[in-house]
């Protein structure tokens, strides 16, 4: 369920271009956790947990590949790579 946040994300960033789907995207992650701060009982936590999921590691995770596909269009491998090597780390 939580990987369903990723569907869709590649045709929005084609539409309106990276900089507003990320925008969407932080700022829906800010609200989905702000709403998970008010969470008192199971299952609103494991509704809140899964779209944390879904929009944190589903859809910004599309759009931080993305972005950097769309930004270096020269030596991309060595991007695509210290990209990998940064997400290894952190």
């Amino acid at each position: 369920l939580g990987a369903c946040g990723a569907l869709g994300i590649g045709r929005l960033i084609d539409r309106y271009g990276v900089r507003l789907v990320l925008t969407y995207v932080a700022v829906t992650l800010a609200l989905v956790v702000a709403a998970m701060s008010q969470v008192t009982s199971w299952f609103p936590l494991a509704v809140a947990l899964t779209a944390t999921r879904a929009v944190g590691q589903g859809a910004l995770s599309v759009v931080s590949i993305a972005m950097v596909g769309l930004w270096f269009r020269q030596r991309i491998d060595r991007a695509m790579a210290l990209y990998s090597i940064a997400l290894s780390i952190g």
